[in-house]
């Protein structure tokens, strides 16, 4: 890509996170919204204050934890389940149904379950992962089912068995779409996380945006929404530079 065409579109996600930005400021500003939507730079304000960015920090810790183990338990599984599938193909068909069934399950529905079994803070953790481990097995699938045929016999030509052939050529070749359902699942574990904190009543910004929302602490709210928006998009943007990695390397 041409340094032309990078400044190009480096200018236009800047013009446009500006006007997203000030839209949300005329919005607030002139309360086409109502009472509910503050002005932005209300919102920045009240977070300056001491005691309300200690408060908040505090809950983006606790929050955050739950994300993290979620995504990382949601995605060890994807890719375990997915690569033992794509090795026993008898199974996929079982499996494929497993997931699904798993996945259209409505949190309204699993969750208070979840909360009785299991408690508040396991359940947020095992609600997020659910999330996470539905998107990340249907990329792996995907990518281990789109194997260069080619690639493929030639290590049948040299005698290497479908194992062999999985760690040094299958889970490789995988790895692009491994991350980039990664990079997907990141704000399923958000909002997993954050509705399941809903729901058990326990933990950091779920909690919160839910008592604000209760109390009508509309900057409190704001602020809350906004800290989980950055701490996404800093995520996401995290897996999202390591699948650009993976996919120069690969050349895909």
């Amino acid at each position: 890509m041409s340094l032309d065409i990078k400044t190009t579109q480096r200018f236009y996600a800047a013009f446009g996170i500006l006007v997203f930005i000030g839209s949300i400021q005329l919005v607030g500003t002139f309360q086409l919204a109502g009472p509910a939507w503050p002005p932005l730079s209300t919102v920045v304000e009240y977070i300056c204050q001491r005691r309300v960015v200690q408060t908040l920090l505090l809950a983006t810790g606790k929050t955050s934890k739950v994300i993290l183990y979620a995504y990382a338990v949601g995605v060890t599984l994807a890719i375990v389940i997915s690569s033992l599938v794509h090795l026993f193909p008898i199974y996929r068909p079982g499996a494929d149904r497993f997931v699904t069934f798993v996945n259209a399950v409505p949190a309204v529905a699993i969750a208070p379950i979840l909360i009785i079994l299991v408690g508040g803070q396991l359940s947020g953790l095992i609600l997020a992962a659910i999330y996470v481990f539905f998107v990340v097995y249907m990329a792996s699938l995907s990518g281990l089912g789109r194997l260069n045929t080619a690639h493929v016999d030639l290590f049948q030509v040299y005698g290497a068995s479908k194992y062999q052939r999985f760690f040094a050529y299958d889970v490789l070749y995988a790895a692009p779409m491994i991350l980039n359902g990664m990079k997907q699942a990141v704000p399923a574990a958000v909002v997993g996380a954050v509705l399941a904190e809903w729901f058990s009543g326990q933990g950091g910004l779920g909690l919160m945006m839910l008592s604000a929302m209760r109390n009508f602490q509309i900057p409190l709210l704001w602020s809350a929404m906004l800290f989980v928006a950055c701490f996404a998009l800093a995520f996401y943007g995290v897996v999202g530079s390591l699948e650009a990695y993976a996919r120069k390397r690969i050349m895909l």
